[in-house]
């Protein structure tokens, strides 16, 4: 069977569709901990996605890239790096990096930094509770 250029284009561009699914933040960094390479990405359909475009003025899609940074030693608690982004025509793609620490669960680790040692650190001691 012989397929036309135009077929065969329609087909892929129908399987691109497909293949992009509108997701969370949070739904994409559960998975960035749950993937055995500690990453995820996708295209975002949130309220993340909503502040992103007041911010820009922009309705272009937000696609969201997190990766592992540091592995706690609690069960399923990671430290994630998130890049969302927003391509804008004609200029560099507005770019939102930050990190954070997070367990499966939503909550924090439970072996993040001693805040009061850090302070003893930086000559800055004060109670932390």
């Amino acid at each position: 069977m012989f397929w036309s250029n135009k077929v065969l284009i329609g087909l892929a561009m129908a399987m691109l569709a497909g293949a992009i699914q509108a997701d969370t933040l949070g739904a994409l960094m559960k998975s960035a901990i749950n993937a055995p390479d500690g990453r995820a990405s996708g295209v975002l359909d949130d309220a993340v996605a909503a502040l992103v475009a007041r911010t820009t003025g922009r309705a272009a899609p937000v696609t969201a890239q997190i990766e592992t940074v540091r592995v706690f030693r609690q069960a399923g608690c990671r430290r994630l790096k998130a890049t969302l982004s927003q391509p804008v025509p004609g200029q560099p793609d507005r770019v939102f990096p930050f990190e954070m620490n997070l367990c499966r669960d939503g909550s924090a680790p439970r072996d993040g930094m001693d805040l009061e040692q850090a302070a003893d650190r930086f000559g800055a001691r004060q109670s932390v509770r």
